[in-house]
C-alpha cells in the first residue's frame, strides 16, 4: 500500500512525435505493487459523452489508440479489483497545418486496489489528468497543478481513514 501514492498519477512521459494527423494515445495500464502490466485491463475513450472507443489492454498491460484532432475526449482506465482512473486530453486547439506529423503521447496509468474506509469518489468524479494543446509548446502539456490537488485530496482522505475521523 505505500506505492499508492508514489504511483497515484499518471507517469506524464514527453509526448513524441508520430506520423499521423491525429493524436496516438499508447502507454501501459500497471498494478500499484510491482508495476507490471495488468492484462485485460479495459481502455475506454469518450467524446461528448459518448463511447467512441474501447479496447483490452494485451498481455503486457500495453494499449494504443487513435484520437482526431479538434476534439475533446476522456479516457477511462478500469481492471477488475482495482480503483479505475481516467484522464481528460483536449485537443480543440491543435494546429494540424503546423503540426501535419500530429502527436503521440505515452500515458502509463497505475491502478490499485481500495482501502477499506477510503472515499475514492474524487476519481470517479474528476480526471487523475488533464492535457491540452499548447500553442506555445507546440504540443500537448498536462496541467500537473490539477493532478497534485487530486493526489493532495487522496492524501487527505486516506489520513482521515487511518485517525478514524
Amino acid at each position: 500500500m505505500h506505492h499508492l501514492f508514489r504511483y497515484l498519477f499518471i507517469c506524464l512521459l514527453f509526448p513524441a512525435l508520430l506520423p499521423a494527423q491525429d493524436l496516438t494515445v499508447f502507454g501501459v495500464v500497471e498494478n500499484d505493487i510491482d508495476g507490471r502490466g495488468i492484462a485485460g485491463a479495459r481502455v475506454l475513450v469518450k467524446s461528448k459523452g459518448e463511447e467512441v472507443g474501447r479496447m483490452v489492454t494485451d498481455s503486457l498491460g500495453r494499449y494504443s489508440f487513435d484520437m482526431g484532432l479538434r476534439l475533446h475526449f476522456s479516457v477511462h482506465f478500469e481492471a477488475d479489483g482495482r480503483v479505475s482512473k481516467w484522464v481528460r486530453i483536449d485537443t480543440r486547439n491543435v494546429d494540424a497545418e503546423k503540426s501535419p506529423e500530429g502527436f503521440g503521447m505515452n500515458v502509463d496509468v497505475v491502478l490499485f486496489e481500495p482501502e477499506p474506509g477510503i472515499d475514492y469518489s474524487i476519481l470517479k468524479d474528476e480526471p487523475i489528468g488533464m492535457a491540452s494543446y499548447s500553442v506555445e509548446e507546440d504540443n500537448m502539456v498536462w496541467d500537473l497543478k490539477h493532478t497534485a490537488r487530486i493526489k493532495d485530496t487522496l492524501e487527505q482522505a486516506r489520513s482521515k481513514s487511518s485517525t478514524g475521523q
